[in-house]
């Protein structure tokens, strides 16, 4: 099976970052790109003539709707034929939350054979050439600073929620259909130095199945919940940001032992969707100990901790432990019982 892209071209990718000069501003990213180099998977090029990149306040948008190309190419008998590219790309970013949809089809790929490459050994790109893959990049980020009325306030730390799902066409009788997502978040630390960490991320590239030897692509399904690290208030106020990247991509050959390799299915059509949401749910306020306020702010009336962008975050309730929780920590209990009465029979006799 072919080896899928399985990380984002983030050199490629303007990566948002905290601009100490703005208070606040969500930015969207809609991207193309094509692998245009079959020995390596690092070597992608965007389209720029479609890219679109958005900053706003309080929300933007930014959208690739239907773009198609079509290659004439020739199929593995020489015989002139079409291989159709279509990429949909929409991003969404809000204060609350932000959302990511990308699509990639491919119609009849062929191998690269007697077909002209996407670029020559210096770069440039030839007319008429054939991309070995196609990805689609959407990308949402929100930045927000929080000034703090409160001096006891000392770290935040969000909660987010991501859902949305992952799918291919099933039944191809070959893998090169792949999505992905990461999130990332940056937060200003107490000596000024801005951090940049990834929450999470995950890639699928299908499930394969040992009965027949093939890939299947049933829809992966996210619901997931994450926290943030912890957000420092410096000088009285906590600078943050959240970014989610999604990228739907099929990659259809690589270079192998023993030469390059195709992995994709004449007269085939192949599709992978990535729809994802990433949900901003409400924030923990924390002591210069630890010590969780929530509880104390709630009970005194404050709800919610106001952005300079104007949104308002939640407090959240203090978390209750699970059922699960709660059966170990009795179990904990009960054997810590027994060992002190097993201690104190021992000191009787």
């Amino acid at each position: 099976q072919s080896k899928h892209k399985t990380t984002f071209s983030l050199a490629l990718i303007a990566v948002f970052g905290i601009v100490p000069s703005v208070s606040a501003v969500v930015r969207t990213d809609a991207r193309i790109e094509y692998l245009t180099d079959f020995a390596s998977y690092s070597v992608w090029t965007p389209d720029y003539d479609v890219d679109q990149y958005q900053y706003g306040d309080p929300e933007v948008t930014s959208e690739i709707i239907g773009y198609q190309r079509d290659y004439s190419v020739l199929d593995s008998q020489n015989n002139p034929t079409v291989t159709s590219f279509t990429g949909t790309v929409i991003s969404y970013a809000n204060y609350s939350s932000l959302s990511t949809h990308a699509q990639t089809t491919v119609v009849n790929p062929v191998p690269l054979g007697s077909n002209q490459p996407y670029k020559d050994e210096a770069g440039n790109l030839i007319e008429g050439g054939m991309p070995s893959g196609f990805s689609s990049n959407s990308s949402a980020s929100m930045y927000d600073s929080i000034q703090m009325s409160l001096p006891n306030i000392a770290n935040i730390k969000f909660k987010l929620g991501l859902n949305g799902a992952i799918s291919g066409i099933d039944g191809v009788d070959q893998g090169p259909q792949s999505g992905a997502f990461q999130i990332y978040m940056q937060a200003t630390q107490s000596n000024g130095e801005i951090v940049r960490s990834q929450i999470s991320h995950d890639y699928y590239g299908g499930v394969f199945d040992f009965s027949d030897w093939t890939l299947r692509y049933p829809t992966k399904f996210f619901d997931k919940e994450y926290f943030s690290s912890l957000i420092p208030t410096v000088n009285g106020t906590a600078q943050f940001s959240f970014e989610l990247n999604t990228e739907a991509a099929t990659v259809f050959s690589a270079m192998t032992s023993s030469g390059p390799g195709f992995f994709a299915s004449e007269g085939e059509t192949y599709e992978v969707t990535s729809d994802l949401t990433l949900s901003i749910l409400g924030i923990y306020a924390y002591d210069g100990n630890g010590n969780l306020l929530n509880s104390s702010l709630l009970s005194a009336g404050i709800n919610e901790l106001k952005g300079k962008s104007g949104a308002s975050y939640s407090l959240l309730a203090a978390p209750v432990p699970d059922p699960e929780s709660y059966v170990l920590m009795l179990s904990g209990l009960g054997f810590l019982g027994s060992m002190m009465r097993r201690r104190q029979a021992s000191l009787a006799e």
